[in-house]
């Protein structure tokens, strides 16, 4: 599997911290993930204010229409996990199966629901595999 983070984080725009700070933290989560074998392809992140209306902010596809460019994904074999509504819509907007981590759905019913990061993964595994 090759793995990507694709996220919205407007805590940029809105001032909450610098762009370093996200650099700083990405880099720890690739090095803490690393120690497990857990090598991520590329991280995207949409670091707009949601009033910007941008193409990249999830649940719009632009940040996913460029990695499919770089990368042909076979969308039956690709999967979203996340923990928002949004991520669920993206997933939809995207044409993948989405999985709903630790959250109700309450807008969009995602293909599945998982209480942690593992059950998501054994399920694209039991699928995949």
């Amino acid at each position: 599997f090759k793995l990507f983070i694709i996220s919205n984080q407007s805590g940029v725009a809105r001032g909450y911290f610098k762009k370093s700070d996200l650099n700083k933290i990405t880099k720890k989560l690739k090095d803490e993930l690393k120690k497990y074998g857990v090598k991520f392809e590329k991280i995207l992140y949409c670091t707009h204010h949601p009033r910007e209306n941008c193409n990249c902010r999830k649940p719009k596809t632009g940040l996913f229409k460029e990695l499919k460019k770089k990368y042909k994904f076979d969308l039956k074999n690709t999967y979203y996990i996340g923990n928002w509504d949004t991520d669920t819509e993206f997933a939809k907007n995207c044409k993948i199966q989405s999985l709903l981590v630790r959250n109700k759905p309450k807008k969009i019913k995602p293909d599945f629901v998982c209480k942690n990061l593992k059950e998501a993964v054994d399920i694209i595994l039991s699928i995949s595999c």
